[in-house]
């Protein structure tokens, strides 16, 4: 924990970046499955 109050810019990007992966996951989960139940 300390890290992050010593570095709350970089505690943002990651949070930011653990946000963006989670979004594409979900966008690309609903469009994964729909390929599959083509196939």
């Amino acid at each position: 924990m300390a890290p992050v109050e010593k570095d709350p810019e970089v505690f943002r990007t990651d949070a930011g970046t653990a946000i963006r992966k989670a979004v594409i996951r979900r966008m690309n989960a609903p469009g994964n499955d729909a390929r599959h139940s083509i196939e």
